[in-house]
């Protein structure tokens, strides 16, 4: 059964789902009304019956499961940035295996250089990357694709319920 995330309400026993999500229910999977799909709606998964409209699909019917594949130890991936498509395949795996959030760090070691004009783009990718991969693997949460940090200032996002594991 194909997952889909929402970030809209449930109003009424229903919750519309926008966008890329419609395009795709709609003209790549080509699901048919009445057709059952998963959402995940603000970390809650239902089952629920598809209505094509317009410019979005309502999924109504909507059944709770009371299903979570989410670890309980929240990890916090700080990830040199990697030369070339390593760093989608580098987000992408880690968050198949469970990763909450994703912070992209530069070091003077690192080859990558990302113009700051150009960063906004890669994150946005990588966020993408990350969407698709917690639907792939069922998760319940899309993890956060963090903005660059230098090095140096690691320390002022670790605070005391830290682990720090190179």
């Amino acid at each position: 059964m194909h997952r889909f995330f929402t970030d809209e309400s449930i109003i009424e026993g229903k919750v519309k789902i926008y966008g890329d999500d419609y395009n795709h229910i709609k003209k790549v999977l080509r699901i048919t009304e009445d057709e059952k799909i998963e959402v995940v709606v603000l970390g809650e998964l239902y089952i629920g019956n598809i209505e094509i409209c317009d410019k979005y699909i309502s999924v109504y019917n909507l059944e709770k499961i009371s299903e979570n594949t989410e670890s309980k130890i929240r990890i916090h991936l700080l990830q040199c940035l990697a030369k070339g498509e390593k760093m989608d395949l580098i987000v992408q795996k880690a968050v198949e295996l469970g990763v909450y959030d994703i912070t992209l760090v530069n070091s003077k070691r690192c080859i990558v250089k990302i113009d700051e004009k150009k960063e906004n783009k890669k994150i946005e990718r990588l966020q993408k990357i990350a969407y698709e991969a917690s639907k792939q693997s069922k998760r319940l949460i899309v993890p956060k694709i963090n903005e660059v940090i230098q090095f140096k200032n690691i320390i002022n996002i670790v605070g005391d319920n830290y682990l720090l594991v190179a």
